[in-house]
Parts: C-alpha cells; structure tokens; sequence
C-alpha cells in the first residue's frame, strides 16, 4: 500500500495560498507534497495531458522524487459524442504513460438537475467498457469514481456502471466520503465489489461539512480499514482535501497534508 495527495484542494486554494494559479505553481505544490511525506500525486489528466506538459512534469516529478501512478479526469460517456470523448482520453493517456501512469480514474459527468435515463446509463456502460478494454490493450487501467449525483436513488447509477461492466475492463476508486455524503455505507460498495478497489481517496468531514485534516472529524473508517484489509487491498490511498463554501482555513494546505499523512500512517499502517 502506497500513500499519495490528490492534488484538488491545490486546485481550489493555491491562487489564494501560493499567489498563482494551481498550473503556475506546480513546482511549489509538488515540493510541498513531497516535504509532507507522500510518495505519489494523483494529477488532472488534462492539465498533464500534452507531450511538453509530460516533459516539464517529468522533471519536477523526478526533483521532488514523488510517483503518478494515476490521473482523474472527468468524462461524458452518456450523450453527445461519446467516441470523441473516449479518443481525446486515450490520446492524453498515451502522453502521460511517459510519466509511469498506470490508472485513468474516470468520473462520468453528471446531468444537472436529474438522474440519467435507462438508455443514458446503458450507453455510459457501454463507453465505460470500451474505454478500459482500449486502455487495457496499451498496458493501462480504467478505475471509476463518484460523486453523490451517481449515488442517487441508492445508489443507481453506480451499480448499473458496475455491473454492466467487466472486472478486466473497469476498476473502481471508492471514495469513502462521497459514498457517506450521497448516502451509501462504503461497506455496501464493498460487501459488493472489493475486488475491483485499487484505490482509494479519503477525507473527513464534521457535522455534514469537510474538515481541514483527516482526524479532525466524524468519520468512522475503521470498519472500512477492516473490510479492505480482510480484501487484501493493496493499492494507493489518496488524501483528498477539500473546500468547500462556510470552512474556515487556519493552517496551510501543506500543514493540513502533514497532519493527513500522519492519520493514515496510524490507521492504516502505511
């Protein structure tokens, strides 16, 4: 098991912490990582996504010793033009495989203000299942994530995503805080598809609302840490800090990484 930072609470707060924008301070970001005590980053495919982006990457990746097995991108599999989509994703994949990526973690994007109708949901499976098998004959993964939308109406959309699909071709990153906030027990997802997790991102949040560091709020991942371990879940566990609307920041992002870090060495023994 591997420890890494999902780079996203950078994208929120490195204009107001850092004084530029997420992309322009990559080296201090990567460089904050690193002295934090990860071993890897989760990157925004499309911020990584081009030959010279991979070439500048690389090196700072190398300086600050720190791994990217994997990149999120999010992605309309449903409607549109799912082929278009699908060919730009293994088009970028292709760059960053120079950088050791192995797992594309996908998340389907939404409809605003509604569920996605049956024939929507069986063509996203579809999509979701040609993308892997593609990916997985150039030697890559395909993992799916989730935000509460998929999880409407227990849990709809991410089950059909799931069984409508082949264990070869899509793997799963169960992030254990969206699963709570849209409602289903992680241990559900689990009980369900264990063996499709090969990573996890993690969070905490108080009284319904994301807390600074991990530790710091309700959450109870011990049956969680059990259920993965009886799994002999192997993979990467991602820190996901985040803001969100009414937090109060008191401490850097780097210090708040620091803190994370130490909570997932003493709950998880990693």
């Amino acid at each position: 098991m591997q420890v890494g930072a999902q780079l996203y609470i950078y994208q929120q707060r490195s204009a107001a912490e850092l004084g530029r924008p997420f992309e322009e301070a990559l080296r201090q970001v990567l460089a904050e990582v690193h002295e934090a005590g990860y071993a890897g980053v989760e990157l925004p495919l499309d911020v990584v996504g081009t030959s010279q982006a991979v070439a500048s990457t690389g090196d700072l990746l190398s300086v600050h010793d720190l791994q990217v097995a994997s990149v999120y991108a999010n992605a309309k599999l449903h409607a549109g033009n799912p082929a278009e989509t699908v060919w730009t994703l293994l088009e970028q994949m292709a760059e960053v495989k120079y950088l050791g990526v192995r797992t594309l973690v996908v998340n389907p994007l939404p409809e605003r203000g509604r569920v996605k109708t049956e024939d929507e949901l069986t063509e996203q499976a579809r999509w979701l299942d040609q993308l892997g098998s593609q990916l997985q004959g150039r030697g890559l993964n395909l993992a799916l994530h989730f935000h509460a939308p998929e999880l409407r109406d227990d849990g709809r959309e991410l089950w059909i995503d799931l069984d409508r699909t082949t264990r070869a071709n899509l793997s799963l990153c169960l992030d254990v805080d969206w699963a709570w906030r849209g409602g289903i027990d992680p241990r559900r997802i689990l009980d369900r598809y264990a063996d499709r997790v090969v990573e996890l991102h993690v969070r905490d949040a108080k009284g319904g609302k994301w807390v600074q560091a991990l530790g710091e709020g309700d959450y109870d991942y011990d049956p969680i840490i059990r259920r993965l371990e009886s799994a002999d879940f192997d993979g990467w566990v991602y820190v996901e800090l985040a803001d969100e609307p009414g937090m109060v920041w008191t401490r850097s992002t780097k210090d708040n990484l620091k803190r994370s870090r130490g909570w997932v060495r003493e709950r998880f023994g990693a």
